[in-house]
C-alpha cells in the first residue's frame, strides 16, 4: 500500500478555525507541519497553555483509578 503524501502547511495561518473533533481529524490526516511554520509560528501565551500537574498529583489519579 502506498503511503499519500502530505500537503504541507507553511505558515500557521492555513490551519482552518472552529474546526469540529471530526474535522480536525480529517485535516491533520492530510496535512503536516513544516520547519518554515515552526519558525513563523508565535509562542502560545502562559495564560492559554493548559495547567500542569505535579508529580504527586498525577499519582494521585492513577492510585485512585486504581482502587475502582
Amino acid at each position: 500500500m502506498k503511503e499519500r503524501e502530505l500537503i504541507p502547511l507553511t505558515d500557521p495561518s492555513q490551519i482552518p478555525e472552529n474546526m469540529t473533533e471530526d474535522e480536525a481529524h480529517q485535516f491533520w490526516s492530510t496535512h503536516e507541519i513544516t520547519e518554515e511554520f515552526w519558525e513563523k509560528a508565535e509562542p502560545v501565551p502562559e495564560d492559554e497553555l493548559p495547567r500542569t500537574m505535579s508529580r504527586e498529583e498525577l499519582l494521585g489519579r492513577r492510585r485512585k483509578r486504581w482502587k475502582r
